[in-house]
């Protein structure tokens, strides 16, 4: 798949969770060590987060794990962005 392509099912996912008024939303991303620099920042997965971000959810929780392959997948945990309450005005 593409990073385009990727992007948008990481996306088309986080929206249905918000149809189906889903109190978390966890995604899975993942890069090779061999396809990334050893330092600094990977660009899909800052895309990424933003993406999920923009539609409402909140970076809650963050986890990774490398396979023996060499493969590093994050597991962002999200949670719904909850609107304040206010009493109503009488």
């Amino acid at each position: 798949m593409s990073r385009e392509s990727d992007l948008a099912k990481l996306l088309e996912d986080a929206q249905q969770a918000v149809h189906r008024e889903q109190e978390f939303f966890v995604a899975r991303l993942k890069t090779s060590v061999w396809s990334q620099p050893g330092h600094g920042q990977i660009d899909p997965w800052s895309e990424s987060l933003q993406a999920v971000e923009g539609l409402g959810w909140t970076l809650a929780h963050w986890s990774t794990s490398a396979d023996s392959g060499g493969s590093v997948s994050a597991y962002p945990v999200f949670r719904r962005r909850r609107q304040t309450w206010e009493p109503p005005t009488p």
